[in-house]
């Protein structure tokens, strides 16, 4: 019999905790266009490329911190050698409180321009919300940030851009002026060989003074700039000025899957939240978002012509399993409970990481 009682416990237990909703971060990227055309490896299309996402919470909280992002757009390629370039010193000098006080090099290497609006407040306190509103400088860089060594040399083999982050009380209750160094990786989406920009947020950006920074809003608009890069066998070569020269734009078209393109963005929280979002596109505007447990959050939406299909724009997905990540330390905010550490899973459905 009392076997029989702990078991009827447990069960009651289980059946309560499954009733309890887990609060979590919702993604809706809401620009995403570039100019028109298809392009190809050999025959690249100089482009602009504006991107833009936001970030909410399932319980109108202030969204939980984001630590790690992977962007990429189908079909498009970073060309660095393209441009001048300064180095991440001088692009996150925190003497400097204006971008156009930035050493010359720097300005020369400006690709882009954008803002984020984030929620500051205490960790302990998720229904603080303090605006903190930011300037972003997109900057061509030729070194990492030290504080991350895979960035020094992934910089270093393929190039990355410097994002330059500068705001002042009124519009942030801190002054901020540092910048992240963002890699670009060549990676492939719908079997399209694309560069994929890949960065992690550091503490002094995540918590400035001690505050939970979340973002809530980001628009980036990377500028069409052309410049000229070598050559192998007549393709021209991302980071490398060797071999015949060939122009291409920073940012080109090299091809595309059909008549539309993917953008991809993929968020990883302090929690290390793991799920999976399936395909969400323009021919397919029906479908439905579903989250697993099991894969990384990725929020996807396909561009018809180069341009983001409004039917799109409300489409929000949200984790489902929040768990701690190896190596980091849970924030005194969460309300969920670590389960283990989380890998990064190489593949989600059609499309390569």
């Amino acid at each position: 019999m009392r076997k029989l009682s702990i078991a009827i416990l447990a069960i009651a237990a289980l059946a309560a905790l499954a009733g309890v909703a887990v609060a979590a971060n919702t993604y809706t990227v809401h620009i995403a266009k570039s100019s028109p055309g298809k392009g190809s490896l050999k025959k690249p299309i100089a482009t602009k490329l504006d991107f833009g996402y936001k970030v909410g919470d399932t319980e109108n909280m202030r969204p939980f911190v984001i630590r790690e992002y992977r962007i990429a757009a189908e079909g498009t390629r970073s060309y660095p050698a393209s441009r001048p370039k300064c180095t991440f010193a001088q692009a996150t000098d925190p003497t400097v409180t204006d971008p156009a006080d930035l050493p010359s090099a720097c300005k020369k290497a400006n690709v882009g321009t954008g803002t984020i609006a984030n929620l500051a407040g205490a960790p302990t306190d998720r229904s603080q919300k303090l605006p903190c509103d930011v300037k972003l400088t997109l900057i061509n860089i030729s070194t990492g940030d030290p504080r991350y060594k895979k960035t020094v040399r992934q910089i270093k083999k393929r190039g990355g851009i410097a994002i330059r982050i500068d705001t002042d009380p009124p519009a942030c209750p801190i002054p901020v002026h540092e910048a992240l160094a963002a890699p670009f990786y060549d990676t492939k989406i719908e079997g399209i060989p694309t560069a994929e920009l890949r960065f992690t947020v550091p503490d002094t950006l995540a918590h400035p003074g001690g505050l939970d920074n979340s973002v809530v809003e980001v628009t980036s608009f990377i500028k069409k700039k052309t410049g000229k890069v070598g050559t192998k066998k007549g393709v021209p070569q991302p980071n490398s000025k060797k071999g015949k020269k060939k122009k291409v734009g920073f940012y080109s078209l090299t091809g595309r899957k059909g008549k539309t393109r993917t953008t991809r963005v993929t968020f990883i929280d302090e929690s290390g939240a793991r799920a999976r979002a399936a395909e969400v596109d323009a021919a397919r505007v029906d479908g439905q978002p579903v989250v697993e447990d099991g894969r990384l959050q990725e929020a996807e939406v396909r561009l018809e012509h180069e341009r983001l299909d409004p039917a799109l724009a409300d489409r929000r997905i949200a984790v489902g399993d929040r768990r701690k990540p190896h190596g980091w330390t849970a924030r005194p905010s969460r309300t969920s409970t670590s389960i283990g550490p989380s890998s990064m899973s190489p593949t989600c459905r059609r499309y390569s990481t």
